[in-house]
């Protein structure tokens, strides 16, 4: 048991879980809820997303690797936004995703998450084009559960479990005081917090190792 626990602690183990974690609320996405999507356009994002990651590491690294994490940022991308009737959208937010882990650094790191980058980006400069919908399982608790556990389990995997219920905690709190000061329904400013953009948030993107603290002090 106890190297089971070391082995999936392993950072490519967390990688491929993230990934797998991804891919599944991707299935959910695309054919229970039939959501705004083309599912033909997926390949394209995701093809694009490993080109792109391997080509820019081997440039800066010297050597080649297997791009895991690409699959989570241009998954990210697909599922975050809505671009029926043109591919292009989700083509310039995985390329803005993926280059950004290279060119915007702090030391070894990068500076935003990837995925979350790539997809504002897009909807500031395409607005028109490129959209977003935090509400689409608004509701769907059997779902809703598969996301929460998932990521429980991943980011409990990578130790960034703090990091990511801070967020929930805080976000609850601060709403909760602002309905208190404004008559505002506290279930109205909480319904945000139960979409899948939210969960995708706050435990496959705060909990990204390069952009959030090591330390649960930190977290």
């Amino acid at each position: 048991m106890k190297n089971l626990i070391t082995f999936l602690k392993k950072p490519l183990t967390v990688q491929y879980l993230q990934s797998c974690s991804l891919l599944i609320y991707l299935s959910i996405l695309l054919f229970q809820f039939q959501a705004d999507r083309v599912w033909s356009q997926y390949p394209f994002c995701l093809g694009l997303a490993l080109g792109l990651d391997t080509l820019l590491y081997r440039y800066f690294h010297k050597q080649w690797r297997i791009p895991v994490t690409a699959v989570v940022a241009g998954t990210a991308c697909f599922i975050l936004m809505s671009s029926r009737f043109a591919l292009y959208p989700y083509l310039i937010a995985v390329t803005v995703a993926i280059s950004s882990k290279f060119l915007i650094k702090v030391k070894d790191g990068h500076v935003f998450n990837p995925g979350n980058f790539g997809v504002l980006v897009a909807l500031i400069t395409m607005p028109d084009i490129a959209g977003f919908s935090a509400g689409q399982w608004i509701g769907s608790y059997n779902y809703m559960a598969v996301i929460i556990i998932l990521g429980l389990f991943v980011s409990g995997l990578a130790g960034k479990t703090v990091v990511a219920l801070s967020y929930l905690f805080s976000f609850i709190i601060m709403r909760t005081i602002f309905s208190w000061s404004s008559g505002i329904s506290i279930n109205f400013l909480l319904g945000p917090l139960v979409g899948y953009a939210s969960f995708l948030f706050t435990f496959h993107m705060i909990t990204d190792p390069k952009t959030s603290p090591k330390s649960k002090s930190g977290q």
